[in-house]
């Protein structure tokens, strides 16, 4: 199971982790059904867990276990601030298959 690690964030806040799709690639639908569309991009995205920073403002072994639709996905992934839904750090070309 995949896990995640970052630091440099707000001490003890409340963030998003989000899969963003791209408009133009086959797993977007997928997202599109698990999560929302973001009307002005025709992006699918999908906030799929809510995490706590510690006070040092780190997240460790976060384990992202969560279950999508079969398929291979090409998204973007985002931590976001829930306060103001803005994202605090991205990576653009994200690739993986769900069997």
């Amino acid at each position: 199971m995949p896990k995640l690690q970052a630091n440099g964030l707000q001490p003890n806040h409340e963030y998003a982790l989000t899969l963003n799709g791209w408009a133009d690639h086959e797993s977007n639908k997928l997202l599109i059904k698990e999560g929302k569309l973001w009307e002005p991009t025709g992006e699918g995205y999908y906030d799929f867990k809510k995490v706590i920073t510690d006070s040092n403002g780190s997240l460790k072994d976060v384990e992202i276990e969560e279950l999508l639709e079969k398929g291979i996905y090409k998204v973007k992934f985002l931590i976001k601030d829930t306060s103001n839904w803005s994202v605090v750090w991205s990576d653009d070309t994200v690739k993986f298959m769900v069997e």
